[in-house]
């Protein structure tokens, strides 16, 4: 559907009585301040959209003589617009609403009312609504006709601004997480929130975690360092003592039957020796079997340490390497569009035609007839209509003169404005290239380092894995000895007599002696327990620094996804948005100095920010633009009108395929008049 607005009628409306304007597919409003312009902007949205040029309701519209409301006449305010090539009359009426209090005089004010007229017949408040919607939404209207509701919109609330370009564009971030699997959890772990606060919030859960695992691992280093005192066992040393004493009567006893059985017990006691050897054996294979698997696991765990941070640095550098690229692509784009652009405006000439057929005109010696009398006109006579032939014939050469020159330097303007744009461009991309290389080697080289880690970290596992879960001493040259000799005594042992009965109760009482002094051993090691449960305690504290580590990886991983999550979808947004724009693009990710992602919304022309020192002329552009893209993305061909536009070169206002209003300041009376 397209609609132009052909005519704005008003009565009563601010400061005019009575006006009425036709305006044109390319129309300018100049006068000077206070004038009427802005005036008739805001008349024409207050029809369409019930609003005012900046968004606001409609007050203080009543015009006003010597400072003061004139009350009891109608405020009219008339559009004859063409939709789609049909003229149609649309007009909004206020009026004031009298009643003279009972037993009063005089009447006083009771409020306003509005009426509504289309195509000079009557219409219900909900049949003009609906007439107005057929066109588009009042809020659409507004916005895509004047540039302010918007700007202020950008100005005040980035987020507001993006729901505004999501919802016009029909971004579908549904669609987005169904092509994008990998992101099926981030509303799981923003939970409503936005990528920015999920980000501090995560970010703030993972420096939490940190100190939890330092806390742990400081725990851990006090736990193995502290040292235990054990319980006073002097008592039972004592009681050691006794029992030793003992033994050594019952043993002094024992040597009066060593003559008869001397060879048996020298066995007896070799033998037992053997097996104390042996059994000296296994324990100390058992240890070192120990000390390997600690060794290689510590090994393991810093390998692991380092692999992690370096994947972490990896990760930092592959965001930075996509900013530098996408840089890059936009300073190829100004490149390759300087290129083509450059050629094409120098090849431009200016059309002299009717400047030769100007100077070809020549004095119509017809023209000394005087067409009464038909006889020549006297001489006097035919110099002056000469001299008045050749004054007008300078004076429209050197109109087309000066049209030539304006015409040349609006030419030379445009090729330094694409040669300092290619300039600017080519550097950029030299820059962008050199960070896009030494990045790029950087994350090469870091990803050396982790494939070597990760190498390394098999190399570890492998040894571990090849470490039996217990000692075999099957293979051992000196056990397997030692067993042997063992069995060879035990052999030989058969071969004595028993010993005599006194000699075996002897060694029963011997027996018995020293399992108490085996048991009160036993008794001094529980004491001395202290040793043993600081060492499960430790075992305990590994595992939950196992369990805080695992906490800390999830989290971080939780950071990754929501940053390429926000880093992924505001390029589709992007790419979804910016085709409808040509001056500028909107910039919808920040990034910290930090280098961490902020969702944004920006209006980004010529690498500067609207809000940002763009100039005047290029903010105009950039208005003009804004409302040209957002019309096509709702599918509308309405006016757009440009307020402030004197700061730019008429011939820079580009030419679209709809209706352009330009409210331009100069130091005359208003004026419309066709551009």
């Amino acid at each position: 559907m397209k609609v132009e607005v052909k005519k704005i009628s008003l009565e009563n409306y601010k400061k005019f009585p009575s006006k009425s304007v036709d305006l044109f597919p390319r129309t300018e409003i100049s006068g000077r301040n206070r004038e009427g312009k802005s005036t008739l902007q805001d008349a024409y949205l207050d029809v369409l959209t019930g609003k005012m040029a900046n968004g606001t309701e409609p007050t203080s519209i009543r015009r006003k003589e010597n400072g003061l409301e004139v009350p009891k006449v109608d405020v009219i305010r008339e559009l004859t617009l063409a939709i789609d090539g049909k003229e149609k009359v649309i007009r909004k009426i206020t009026k004031q609403k009298w009643r003279k209090p009972r037993g009063q005089s005089e009447e006083v004010f009771d409020g306003n009312e509005t009426s509504y007229e289309i195509d000079g017949f009557p219409a219900k408040s909900k049949d003009y609504t609906e007439f107005i919607q057929s066109i588009a939404e009042p809020s659409t209207l507004l916005m895509c006709s004047n540039p302010k509701p918007f700007l202020d919109t950008l100005q005040k609330s980035t987020a507001e601004s993006r729901k505004v370009l999501e919802k016009m564009s029909g971004f579908d971030i549904a669609q987005f997480m169904e092509e994008n699997p990998q992101y099926a959890h981030v509303e799981e772990i923003t939970k409503g929130h936005s990528v920015e606060d999920t980000l501090k919030k995560l970010r703030k859960e993972l420096n939490a975690q940190k100190k939890k695992v330092d806390a742990k691992n400081t725990e851990i280093a006090y736990e193995t360092n502290r040292s235990i005192e054990a319980e006073d066992t002097s008592s039972l040393e004592s009681k050691k003592q006794e029992l030793n004493a003992e033994l050594s009567k019952l043993e002094e006893q024992e040597k009066i039957l060593e003559d008869s059985a001397k060879g048996y017990d020298s066995l007896t006691y070799e033998i037992r020796g053997l097996k104390s050897s042996r059994d000296g054996l296994v324990s100390k294979a058992d240890n070192e079997l120990k000390d390997k698997k600690a060794a290689i696991m510590n090994v393991y765990y810093d390998l692991a340490k380092n692999k992690i941070e370096k994947e972490s640095a990896i990760r930092m550098l592959g965001m930075e390497l996509d900013n530098h690229i996408r840089a890059g692509q936009q300073a190829k784009a100004d490149l390759d569009r300087a290129r083509q652009d450059y050629p094409r405006i120098k090849e431009m000439e200016w059309d002299d035609s009717e400047l030769k057929a100007i100077e070809a005109e020549t004095f119509n010696d017809s023209d000394t007839i005087c067409p009464t009398c038909g006889q020549e006109l006297p001489e006097e006579q035919v110099s002056e209509l000469r001299a008045s032939f050749e004054e007008k014939k300078k004076f429209r050469i050197e109109n087309e003169l000066t049209k030539k020159q304006n015409w040349e330097s609006a030419k030379q303007n445009q090729l330094k404005g694409t040669c300092d744009l290619g300039n600017s461009a080519a550097a950029k991309l030299k820059k962008t290239n050199e960070e896009i290389n030494k990045l790029q080697s950087e994350i090469g080289a870091a990803q050396d380092e982790v494939d070597e880690l990760t190498k390394q970290i098999e190399e570890e596992q492998s040894k571990f894995t090849e470490l039996p879960e217990s000692v075999d001493m099957t293979n051992d040259e000196e056990y397997l000895a030692v067993t042997v000799r063992i069995a060879e005594l035990e052999e030989k042992l058969k071969s004595f007599d028993d010993v005599t009965g006194k000699k075996q109760e002897l060694r029963m009482q011997i027996s018995n002696v020293m399992k108490q002094i085996s048991n009160v051993d036993a008794d001094i090691k529980i004491a001395q327990a202290a040793v043993t449960e600081k060492e499960k305690r430790v075992a305990e504290l590994n595992e939950e620094l196992k369990s805080l580590g695992q906490v800390q990886a999830d989290i971080e991983k939780n950071i990754d996804t929501v940053l390429n999550f926000s880093i992924q979808k505001n390029k589709a947004l992007a790419e979804k948005i910016n085709p409808f724009f040509h001056h500028f693009q909107f910039s919808f990710l920040d990034y910290t100095i930090e280098g961490n992602p902020v969702e944004t919304c920006k209006m980004i022309c010529n690498g500067i920010d609207y809000n940002s020192g763009l100039n005047h002329s290029d903010k105009i552009l950039c208005e003009v633009d804004l409302l040209n893209g957002l019309q096509e993305m709702n599918g509308l061909n309405m006016p757009i009108w440009i307020d402030d536009s004197e700061s730019i070169d008429k011939s820079r206002i580009p030419v679209l395929d709809r209706q352009m209003i330009v409210l331009r300041v100069t130091d005359d009376d208003l004026r419309v008049r066709k551009i």
